[in-house]
């Protein structure tokens, strides 16, 4: 049964009909598993900073902003919100100072009495916590007894019993002489710290920012342990800390129950006696074995009586459970470890696999694409050399195919000027001839200088034939050697319109060796004229 406030509200949800009894039965289950392993404070977190829409850190009532967070943790379970009067009677509970708002912890409170109060669910949240003070969440109950508590000093204390549970300090520090020693240069201060309670108090405030999720405890599984004592102990800078297998023997103690994980008392008496190992000194050999456990926690003042068999036995019992239930633990992470180091070995060897498959598929796409290159590359080496064999055998015909046009223009240009020759020839024959026969007919010709002029004449037409004749046979030669190709069409049609001047060229030299001829007559008749005037000056004369 739930006392106080949250009685009284699961009385009025109850008046009231939220929830139905439908929903009861459908949906307890669900949120008392969602109570105990925590995912309703984590959902009432994510919701809280949605709906902190200002970042201000508080909800304010007034405003509606703590009915709607109410509604939106609820609807998240499925769930309609109840009415508002059941809703305002638990804030009231909690806003006991009339601010008109709460804050983190108070909305989170408010979230799981709602659930409490209407499902029937025993809260772990402060305000409907039991009043032993041994198993009291984080909250006012720890503070008081922080503020109440009288620590015991170091060095006198070999034994202390924490919350029931017997730790051996002297024992402890024996086997952490080497933490001890490396740590000594802060021992005076740090005992000053243990002695005087602020040690617990700093624990206190460092566990609050380890639970980040507000549910008053914290597991070593996922570490949270361990970061809990690594910061306290950085905290007071600490030079060498202790091993995690140090830590898990001290832990081993306060985990009791095996649940692997230690409440707020049970994470502050750890950092205490961690400490308390460290920095103890016996004052004497028999300080350790004479000295009696000192208690932390609600003990009682008179002194406890001695343990009866039964409690003996039941003690031995449960300690013998805690041993084969740890070593039941322990072979099954040693077969979990196994089995995800096989795993994870065959799941390596997969990503290997696939791995060097895709290397090998990329290597051959590389291989391709550099086969292809290259095959253009020798391709494109191919046709330049094509295309240069071509150029030098198209370079080497056309500068025949020049040669020979130069020789065609050469002898063009000879048989012009021998065409002009020949018809300045004909123009001076056509002249002498006129001449002539104007001196013939004045004076006669003698036979025999005549036939001597015309031998002559003779003479040279056979000599202009013979040398005409060498030209002849120079140029068939020449034409034969350089007929190739190109050249050699050129200058078959070269040879084609030579042979149709020839007619004409055999004119010209009948009309040269005419005027050859004639010339040579003239000259035979101004000598024969120029003799015969001279003959007749004489005669004239005699």
């Amino acid at each position: 049964p739930l006392a106080g406030p949250a009685g009284h509200a699961a009385g009025d949800a109850a008046r009231a009909g939220w929830p139905g009894s439908r929903e009861a039965v459908s949906h307890r289950p669900t949120l008392a598993r969602a109570v105990e392993t925590g995912a309703l404070s984590q959902v009432a977190r994510q919701t809280f900073q949605a709906c902190d829409k200002a970042g201000s850190g508080v909800l304010a009532w007034n405003g509606g902003e703590v009915r709607g967070f109410i509604a939106q943790v609820l609807r998240h379970y499925g769930l309609h919100p109840p009415p508002e009067e059941h809703v305002y009677a638990l804030y009231l509970s909690l806003d006991a100072e009339a601010h008109g708002h709460l804050d983190l912890n108070g909305c989170l409170c408010l979230a799981l009495e709602v659930v409490s109060a209407g499902f029937g669910i025993e809260s772990a949240s402060p305000k409907s916590a039991t009043s032993d003070p041994s198993h009291s969440p984080p909250g006012t109950t720890v503070v008081e007894w922080l503020a109440s508590y009288h620590a015991p000093p170091v060095d006198a204390t070999g034994v202390m019993n924490y919350l029931g549970r017997i730790v051996n300090i002297a024992q402890l520090a024996a086997e952490w002489r080497l933490l001890s020693a490396v740590n000594a240069p802060h021992r005076a201060r740090i005992v000053g710290e243990i002695e005087t309670g602020a040690l617990l108090r700093a624990a206190l405030g460092s566990f609050r920012e380890c639970d980040k999720d507000g549910r008053g405890c914290l597991t070593w599984n996922n570490g949270e342990i361990r970061t809990f004592v690594t910061a306290v102990l950085r905290s007071y800078g600490f030079s060498m800390l202790p091993t995690e297998a140090q830590v898990y023997q001290l832990y081993s103690s306060f985990d009791a129950d095996n649940n692997a994980r230690l409440d707020t008392r049970e994470c502050i008496c750890l950092v205490d006696a961690i400490v308390r190992a460290v920095f103890h000194q016996d004052p004497s050999p028999e300080a350790s074995t004479a000295s009696r456990p000192i208690s932390i926690g609600p003990v009682s003042r008179e002194a406890p009586a001695p343990p009866t068999v039964d409690v003996k036995l039941e003690r031995l019992l449960r300690t013998c459970a805690g041993s084969m239930c740890r070593v039941q633990r322990e072979g099954l992470l040693h077969c979990i470890l196994a089995a995800w180091r096989l795993g994870a070995g065959e799941e390596r060897a997969a990503r290997l696999q696939g791995l060097l498959q895709q290397r090998l598929q990329h290597s051959e796409v590389r291989f391709a694409a550099e086969r292809e290159r290259l095959e253009s590359i020798l391709q494109e080496h191919r046709e330049e050399t094509w295309r240069g064999a071509m150029g030098a055998q198209a370079s080497r015909r056309l500068s025949r195919v020049h040669a020979a046009v130069d020789l065609l223009v050469r002898q063009w240009r000879h048989r012009q000027r021998a065409g002009l020759l020949a018809a300045l020839i004909g123009r001076w024959q056509y002249l002498a001839l006129s001449r002539a026969r104007g001196r013939e007919a004045d004076a006669g010709l003698q036979a025999a200088d005549f036939a001597d002029w015309r031998r002559s004449s003779d003479a040279a037409t056979a000599q202009c034939r013979g040398v005409h004749s060498a030209v002849e046979l120079s140029f068939r030669q020449r034409r034969q050697s350089r007929a190739s190709g190109l050249v050699a069409a050129v200058f078959t049609d070269w040879h084609r319109l030579m042979d149709a001047k020839a007619p004409r060229s055999r004119r010209a030299e009948a009309a040269v060796t005419l005027t050859i001829r004639q010339w040579r007559r003239c000259q035979a008749a101004s000598l024969v004229a120029a003799a015969f005037h001279g003959w007749t000056a004489q005669v004239w004369q005699g």
